[in-house]
């Protein structure tokens, strides 16, 4: 319900706010967008020094758990895809229907919806 998804949110942002490592909130996120949100999986990028590639830091689902399915981009190049776009703009994105999305870069299994949302610090 909305109630619920708000009351989440919510409990997310005190939390966030007494995280004071990196490593720590990267954790926190991924396993909480997982098992609180219901999401299939939720991956966390970081620019490099110059802001030319997004590197993955952290991920939690499907992705981890299962063997038979990996991240194939765990380094994205800026100026490319939805990541790179939000990343560029510091703008959220969310997409109920990603076949159509021309940025969009699949996984060895792909979605079918998406939303990305830019972490600011």
């Amino acid at each position: 319900s909305k109630t619920e998804q708000l009351s989440i949110i919510n409990q997310f942002s005190s939390s966030l706010l007494q995280i004071t490592q990196l490593d720590e909130l990267f954790d926190y996120v991924t396993s909480q967008v997982v098992s609180r949100l219901g999401f299939v999986d939720c991956v966390i990028y970081l620019a490099d020094e110059h802001h030319e590639y997004l590197e993955e830091v952290a991920s939690m689902g499907l992705s981890s758990q299962n063997a038979n399915y990996q991240i194939i981009q765990t380094r994205i190049p800026i100026a490319q895809g939805i990541t790179g776009y939000v990343a560029r703009t510091q703008t959220a994105f969310v997409s109920a229907d990603v076949s159509s999305e021309p940025r969009y870069i699949a996984d060895s299994r792909p979605a079918l919806s998406e939303l990305c949302v830019p972490l600011v610090y």
